[in-house]
């Protein structure tokens, strides 16, 4: 019986305002003696108690100050509501801190209706106003606002000094078009001179907020460009603006998102209409994972424009690989190709048809930007436009078949993965992707470091054929969200190599040559050979892949090449005649001419010297048997083959820059030799390729050898030496340290 009359009185005590004050020691010292009354704790109060009811328009001071307190107020409305009403409900606290997390709900007259709510929850932060703008057209009703705490982490809090404000007022939508969340607004289109034009203005004004709009599209050939713009707004508002594009079927063929932290909206796009009626959504963006709602806010207007125009690529239709543009092309023929890319997704797909060659050609692409401005704004905030050259893989009965065959027969689809490993998967994933199977051979792509396109260009070498045979060169955009509507020129030239020609009719097409002897440290010029590197993007030996990422070189970080380089072989004689001790000195020279458009060498050499070892079992059907040493020029101090400390590190070569060309010489401070396994072959070979790349144009070099008798001497310093000497029944040099 003592716990029934103790509860009881509790009851009492929490229902009327205490005599003492009733204060939270966060925000209140509890000197003032007194609280403020609890009234407005009931629809009936609210509907029938002059101090619980609203003025549209007036601002109204509350206390949240007994334990789980409700206050409840009314606000009649006016009789002349329309589709186009708002409430808009203000509330919050001034003071900087309250433990209130103040939560506002807006009920029909019936006290069970809900017609809205929003929450403070602001924790330990500072308090922050709560807004809820609400369409309502129900002329002469009477609306019910309960305040109270949130109790979120089921603690209730109150608040004896600091009082919130509540305002309610009708509004009319800033959006003339409402309602139109389900009946769309027609967009009407007028002639403005190529174009056809229309425009929309509209507002996210209200919590869930969707605008509908509709435009028609013509027959014929049009791209429809649609772009969503409203500035920027300070504060910045609470919701990401977003537009869906449906197509005439009610497929979604266009989507854009105002990036997380942007402010100011500008969304566009550009697509290749069919004829039919287009419907355009406007509406706050709301992730998968988010939980909603979508706030609105009354300063979010925002305007909607829609553009017709011809398509003026005259090349088109050529988008797919079943309807390209054919070019048919000559050896020794050159094309420059005009395209444009007006919409996405536009991938311009040329087939490249090459008359037929009994020796290797080559085949050169390179892409220029236009000039003037489009009809529209370039799409996407980075150009990335794309260069592609493939070949379909018809070999093989059945899909899977053909499919296999693109994927093994290195024949049919070369593949080059040195550097960029990361292309396998795009390379593989062509050829599964459909039927026949697409081929890459090689893919460029715009970057930023490199300037005006610089990269997207390459040199690709073409094997001899008896018929015609089809090159796919595809010009697109990477992720189909970029279109300037601005003509490029494609340049294509399909050429000679008379150079690659020559090797193919030799054994192993290998050019072999005889050493001459004499003259060091600069070799005889009658042992000389010829070549030129054709096609190829280089390795890197003298740059990094730090210095590809900062735009040297002629190949982006994701630019693909299924043929690394050009290699030209070379087997080298030894004159006759050779006695022991077999040491002998190694007089290396190469020159390299300029390329006439930079003024500078195309790129550097790199010698991969297949050396023949006479203790070993030599193969002269095309390799040997022994260790393969790679030589380049490279401008730091290096340690030579015979030093031991770091203070012995020499430079090994010089570099001179002529008026036409460069010349790379051994110094001799290198010491440079054959060792007496290798002289005693007769013979090695050097596959001559290139490194270090700066331009695509051909890279024609002379090479310079000459057999000298071993140990040279040389000068440092001022100084005389000599190369280390032959000992008494041992080799003395021992240039590549694989005995």
């Amino acid at each position: 019986m003592r716990r029934v009359f103790l509860a009881a009185v509790a009851m009492v005590l929490c229902a009327c305002p205490p005599s003492a004050p009733a204060c939270d020691p966060e925000v209140d010292d509890c000197t003032d003696g007194g609280v403020p009354p609890d009234v407005c704790n009931s629809r009936d109060e609210a509907l029938n108690d002059a101090q619980c009811q609203l003025t549209l328009g007036t601002a109204k001071e509350g206390y949240i100050s007994v334990a789980q307190d409700s206050d409840w107020y009314s606000a009649a409305l006016p009789g002349n509501l329309t589709g186009r009403s708002l409430l808009h409900v203000t509330a919050g606290y001034a003071a900087q801190n309250t433990p209130v997390n103040l939560a506002v709900s807006v009920l029909e007259e019936d006290g069970k209706t809900g017609v809205g709510r929003a929450i403070d929850r602001h924790g330990q932060m500072a308090p922050r106003p709560v807004e809820l703008i609400i369409p309502y057209s129900k002329s002469n009703a009477k609306v019910l606002l309960v305040l109270g705490d949130e109790m979120a982490t089921q603690q209730p809090h109150i608040d004896v000094r600091s009082p919130y404000t509540v305002k309610v007022e009708v509004l009319d939508n800033p959006d003339l078009n409402e309602p139109n969340d389900t009946t769309p607004t027609d967009i009407p289109l007028m002639a403005m001179g190529a174009a056809q034009v229309g425009t929309a203005q509209g507002a996210l004004a209200t919590e869930n907020d969707v605008d509908k709009f509709t435009f028609t599209a013509p027959a014929g050939r049009k791209i429809i460009y649609l772009h969503l713009t409203a500035p920027a707004l300070t504060p910045a508002p609470p919701l990401r603006a977003s537009y869906v594009l449906l197509d005439p079927a009610g497929i979604q063929v266009s989507e854009g998102v105002v990036r997380a932290g942007a402010n100011a909206v500008d969304l566009a796009t550009a697509r290749l209409s069919t004829a039919g009626k287009y419907t355009v959504v406007v509406k706050g963006y709301l992730a998968a994972n988010e939980p909603g709602p979508v706030p609105g806010d009354l300063r979010e207007k925002y305007t909607l424009e829609v553009k017709l125009f011809d398509d003026l690529d005259t090349q088109e239709p050529n988008d797919t690989f079943a309807s390209p543009k054919v070019v048919a092309m000559g050896v020794g023929a050159s094309q420059s190709i005009t395209g444009r890319l007006g919409y996405v997704p536009d991938p311009d797909i040329f087939a490249l048809d090459l008359a037929p060659s009994s020796v290797p050609t080559v085949l050169r692409y390179k892409l220029n930007g236009g000039m003037g401005p489009g009809r529209f704004a370039p799409l996407a905030l980075l150009p990335d436009r794309q260069v592609r050259v493939l070949t379909q893989v018809t070999q093989g009965a059945t899909t899977q078949d053909r499919q296999v065959a693109c994927l093994t027969n290195s024949t049919l689809c070369p593949k080059g993965y040195e550097p960029a490993s990361l292309a396998e998967g795009l390379v593989q994933g062509l050829c599964k992707a459909q039927d026949p199977p697409l081929c890459l051979l090689a893919e460029r792509d715009e970057e930023v470091t490199f300037k005006n396109l610089r990269n997207v260009e390459g040199a690709l070498p073409i094997p001899a054929h008896s018929g015609t045979a089809r090159y796919f060169l595809v010009v697109q955009d990477d992720g189909n969200d970029y279109a300037d509507d601005v003509d490029y020129a494609l340049q294509v030239s399909y050429e000679a190599d008379p150079d690659d020609a020559t090797r193919f009719g030799l054994p192993g097409q290998t050019q072999v040559a005889a050493l001459s002897s004499g003259s060091f440290p600069v070799p005889s010029m009658s042992g000389q050979v010829t070549g030129v590197l054709t096609y190829g993007y280089g390795r890197l030996i003298n740059r990094t892949p730090e210095d590809i990422d900062r735009g040297e070189g002629i190949r982006g970080p994701n630019d693909y090449d299924a043929f690394p380089s050009d290699v030209d072989r070379f087997e080298f004689d030894f004159p006759g005649g050779q006695t022991a001790p077999f040491d002998r000195t190694w007089a290396l020279q190469w020159e390299i001419q300029h390329d006439a458009d930079a003024g500078d060498v195309p790129g550097d050499l790199v010698l991969e010297v297949e050396w023949c070892d006479a203790d070993r079992t030599p193969n002269d059907g095309g390799t040997c048997a022994g260790p393969v040493q790679p030589l380049a020029w490279q401008p730091d101090r290096l340690m030579p083959w015979y030093g031991k400390v770091l203070t012995d590190r020499q430079v090994l070569w010089d570099r001179n820059k002529g008026s036409g060309s460069t010349t790379v010489t051994a110094q001799a401070v290198g010491c440079f030799c054959f060792e007496p396994r290798f002289v005693r072959s007769t013979h090695y070979a050097v596959r001559v390729a290139a490194v270090d790349r700066n331009t695509n144009a051909p890279l024609r070099y002379t090479l310079r050898q000459s057999v000298a008798a071993y140990p040279q001497g040389y000068s440092v310093d001022g100084g005389a030496f000599s190369c280390p000497a032959v000992p008494a029944g041992d080799a003395g040099c021992q240039f590549t340290f694989n005995p």
